[in-house]
């Protein structure tokens, strides 16, 4: 006892109920975390429960040590629009992208195709057909006759590809001599 008195003794580990600065979600700290907590400043006096992707105040990092990350399940509003619930501290500030699977029509086959939420944009804007090949594949799922891409069309985007070409569906290609066919 007396060697601790005289090296000063150490911090209390004791878990104690605070509140998170950042997001007002209760955390378990040691105690003296706790006390040094209550000297930074609050962001917000009500806990939050939804939190929107790319706005709302940054979340600066001058936590005292052992504060962990909250894992309060908070709603996160996606900025594709897409909403999620996260663990607050994974929500709050995050870069993470949207892995929701939309529909989208393959600008390939005409055919609608799973695509993961961020590369929605990159298969919509790969254009390979003229406007009237375009609108005879998604209408009919016919590829005409003398069909050819758009000139300086190049390949889709690498992370596209395979997107495109994983559709099982079929087209009917129409052939010159007036034959059709049906090829996937």
């Amino acid at each position: 006892a007396f060697a601790m008195a005289e090296a000063g003794a150490p911090p209390c580990a004791v878990q104690v109920s605070a509140r998170h600065p950042h997001c007002g979600h209760p955390c378990t700290v040691p105690c003296a975390t706790a006390r040094k907590l209550q000297e930074v400043p609050r962001l917000t006096e009500e806990p939050v429960n939804e939190v929107v992707q790319g706005r709302g105040p940054v979340f600066p990092n001058d936590l005292p040590q052992g504060v962990p990350a909250c894992r309060q399940r908070v709603t996160l509003m996606r900025s594709c629009g897409h909403v999620d619930t996260l663990p607050c501290g994974q929500a709050r500030g995050t870069l993470s992208k949207c892995t929701k699977l939309v529909k989208v029509t393959s600008p390939l086959c005409g055919h609608e195709i799973p695509v993961p939420c961020p590369l929605k944009a990159a298969v919509e804007g790969w254009r390979p057909w003229h406007a009237s090949v375009e609108q005879e594949l998604a209408k009919n799922a016919r590829l005409v006759a003398g069909a050819t891409p758009v000139a300086g069309v190049s390949q889709p985007p690498q992370q596209v590809e395979p997107l495109l070409t994983s559709c099982k569906q079929q087209v009917t290609v129409s052939k010159p001599c007036g034959h059709t066919c049906r090829e996937r």
